[in-house]
């Protein structure tokens, strides 16, 4: 007898906000600028480890607040535009053009010191971004200066739990069918 084990649930709640604190500060050799960032889970969902933001699966979408707190003398901002901003390519090699993950970053605003974009969580994946400053030349290091952390996906949806050990998920994550 062939029976369906469960069915896909979809994560539907409002993204949840997440504050992430870019610190610039200057170093005496190229690069020139230091960056680092510690981020503020208010809600479940989320965790950092080092350089990655990891999202859990089944956490649904989050809107990022990259906050910059320059502590360098070269008036570093975020691009004006949020595409240029905010670089995003799926896998573990920093951005060198333009781009959003294959849809999985949605850049929505930028200011000097603040950009905002919205991570879909919709599936598992790696992504690895450039957060691009504009900023005053320094020793023959030329803007932008960029920040190439990473985003580790978890994907937004969830299964539901038919009490069993075993499954039949296939390797994207889907129930199949089971022979009882």
């Amino acid at each position: 007898m062939t029976e369906m084990v469960s069915e896909l649930r979809y994560e539907t709640a409002t993204a949840k906000k997440t504050k992430v604190t870019v610190t610039a500060t200057p170093l005496a050799a190229a690069p020139w600028v230091g960056f680092a960032m510690a981020a503020d889970y208010p809600d479940k969902g989320g965790k950092q480890d080092g350089d990655k933001l990891k999202f859990d699966a089944g956490a649904g979408e989050f809107d990022l607040s990259f906050e910059l707190d320059d502590q360098t003398a070269l008036n570093l901002a975020f691009y004006p535009s949020p595409a240029d901003a905010i670089w995003v390519a799926v896998g573990t090699t920093c951005p060198t053009q333009a781009g959003n993950g294959d849809g999985a970053i949605t850049a929505v605003s930028a200011t000097n010191k603040k950009l905002v974009v919205t991570n879909a969580n919709s599936v598992p994946q790696t992504l690895t971004f450039a957060l691009r400053f504009s900023g005053i030349q320094s020793s023959g290091n030329y803007p932008p200066y960029v920040y190439d952390p990473e985003i580790v996906n978890g994907g937004g949806r969830v299964f539901e739990d038919n009490g069993e050990d075993d499954d039949d998920r296939g390797e994207q994550g889907e129930w199949g069918k089971r022979e009882d």
